[in-house]
């Protein structure tokens, strides 16, 4: 069967027959299928053609899908089966119902301490099974998590982690002397190699959430999904990422270079040994985190039952420092007032000064937002009639009746001296 005909509608493998679209991504497509057998309903991930078309990457797919199928775990995704028809490279999965851990955050911002435990504590319960085959995920984000809730009266969520395996096929692998790596045959999954942050122009990993040593396309194990892991969870809880620049390139070097944001610093009431446990899994050395999926899976459980059930709230933001006098002046209209006229208050604040004539007095209409100890106005705020300011009378006439006063007195005198005679 030809790869260029319309996938919706063709049968693959003899067997599964794709009936509509579910989503699309950078690497492959995701349809909806049906088939005859148990589970009559599946999903079927059909990676892109312009990967279909290299050999090598067709044949190390196989390789990854299979390590894929051999994750027997309750949260990892079924796999039905998985092979290359026409040129086309399928997996066929278990159809999940539920909704992305993504679309969950973006409808309530931030979890409850005790929720965002438990789903994680589940995703690391898969990632020890992963990590026990040599499987790295090394993209988990909220997009790969898929979310549900039991269908028992326990009301728990049921967390299924996506794409192991799929994520990780375009790189290349090392794995031991004993094997040849440029053997598409020999080579192992990759999920046991060397990361690069790119190759064939895809990035493999989402900035947001990989670790140092991934965002610097270094070695990398199991412990680079703990870091992950710790990112999740900060952002499960506090509603943000710790790190998140414009461009993808630099919010990985951040990863690299820059210190987090306390968790407390935005939700001071978390729970200390939470905390401490997401800046643990966050340490930038691999040998500082937790050694296995296992023990921090371990961690986070023992916290549950001391966990909030209700979201914490955020810290407030730190009010604006203002001064005692915060005035925008919209129109002013003076006649006859001082030259280079201010005029302050409570002897702390300055009001702006305006170049004018000569003085008489003056009359100022404004339009301000005043903020003191005293008083608060809120605009607009009517003119105002303040009263006529008595002018300072200048230093020369001053010297002028002084002169006058003292000549008076002078003549006063030689009257008085001639009176006398």
């Amino acid at each position: 069967m030809p790869s260029d005909l319309p996938i919706i509608g063709r049968t693959l493998a003899s067997r599964f027959l794709i009936t509509g679209l579910l989503g699309e991504g950078g690497m492959a497509t995701v349809y909806r299928g049906t088939q005859e057998a148990e589970p009559t309903e599946l999903a079927i991930k059909i990676m892109n053609a312009d990967l279909a078309m290299d050999e090598k990457f067709v044949k190390r797919f196989r390789r990854e899908a299979k390590s894929a199928a051999k994750l027997d775990h309750p949260c990892s995704v079924q796999i039905i089966d998985y092979g290359v028809e026409d040129g086309l490279p399928y997996i066929a999965m278990e159809l999940l119902k539920g909704a992305e851990l993504a679309q969950i955050l973006h409808h309530e911002q931030r979890l409850p301490e005790l929720r965002a435990a438990r789903i994680m504590a589940d995703v690391l319960s898969v990632l020890d099974a992963a990590h026990q085959q040599g499987i790295v995920h090394r993209d988990l984000k909220p997009e790969n998590i898929m979310v549900a809730r039991s269908t028992d009266d326990s009301g728990l969520d049921r967390v299924k982690v996506l794409d192991f395996g799929i994520a990780k096929i375009l790189e290349p692998d090392r794995r031991s002397s004993k094997i040849d790596a440029n053997d598409p045959d020999e080579a192992p999954p990759s999920s046991f190699g060397r990361s690069k942050l790119t190759m064939m122009g895809t990035i493999v990993g989402t900035p947001e959430y990989m670790s140092p040593e991934q965002s610097r396309g270094g070695e990398i194990d199991g412990r680079s999904d703990l870091y992950a892991c710790g990112v999740l969870l900060y952002h499960l809880v506090t509603g943000k990422v710790p790190f998140l620049a414009e461009l993808p390139f630099e919010t990985a070097m951040l990863h690299v270079t820059a210190t987090p944001e306390r968790p407390s610093a935005i939700t001071p009431a978390i729970h200390p040994g939470l905390e401490a446990l997401i800046l643990k899994a966050m340490e930038k050395s691999p040998d500082a985190r937790p050694a296995t999926a296992k023990e921090m899976e371990t961690a986070l459980r023992a916290l549950i039952p001391e966990l909030a059930t209700e979201r914490h709230a955020l810290r407030p933001p730190p009010e604006p420092k203002v001064s005692k006098l915060d005035a925008t002046v919209a129109s002013v209209e003076i006649t006859h007032a001082p030259r280079a006229l201010a005029t302050t208050l409570d002897d702390e604040a300055t009001a702006r000064s305006q170049e004018v004539t000569e003085p008489r007095g003056i009359r100022v209409g404004v339009s301000a937002t005043i903020v003191g100890d005293d008083f608060l106005a809120t605009p607009p705020a009517p003119p105002v009639q303040p009263a006529l300011v008595a002018p300072k009378a200048p230093l020369s006439s001053v010297a002028s009746l002084l002169i006058g006063a003292g000549l008076a007195a002078l003549v006063l005198l030689i009257i008085a001296l001639v009176a006398l005679r």
